[in-house]
């Protein structure tokens, strides 16, 4: 089964999501390396700005990660895999069977395995140079 309305892309929500977590990343990143940058200055305590600098980077950095994973869960969840469900129909005959090839009663063509189908409960070969279209039936042998 095909749905019409297929999604494609990104959603508002996760759209929300890059926007907010990578503008926090980028501000906890930028203040982060301003601190790194200010850790030589003349006259400050460099080991504080240092450490407050390093710690906004992973801040930033785990804002980065948490994004991402945010983004590809919502993403995953609204875009799921198609599966691929396979039925597979074994039909009991009641009586002996013996094999024949089909052939088509218009062309006289030989009808292969690949022209049968089931559709409905009914086995239905068809003609693949005629187009003709025929209904197997079992017929009981009393």
């Amino acid at each position: 089964m095909t749905n019409n309305k297929e999604k494609k892309g990104l959603g508002c929500i996760q759209l929300a999501i890059l926007f907010l977590g990578g503008f926090f990343s980028l501000s906890f990143l930028f203040f982060g390396v301003l601190f790194i940058w200010s850790a030589g200055a003349p006259g400050v305590d460099s080991g504080a700005r240092l450490s407050t600098g390093i710690i906004l980077i992973v801040i930033g950095l785990v804002f980065i990660a948490i994004t991402i994973g945010i983004t590809v869960f919502i993403y995953r969840r609204l875009h799921p895999k198609e599966q691929k469900i396979e039925i597979t129909q074994k039909i009991d005959l009641s009586g002996d069977v013996k094999m024949e090839t089909l052939k088509c009663q218009k062309c006289g063509a030989h009808i292969d395995k690949n022209s049968i189908t089931l559709k409905e409960g009914a086995i239905i070969a068809s003609c693949q140079y005629c187009g003709s279209v025929y209904e197997i039936e079992e017929a009981p042998k009393w």
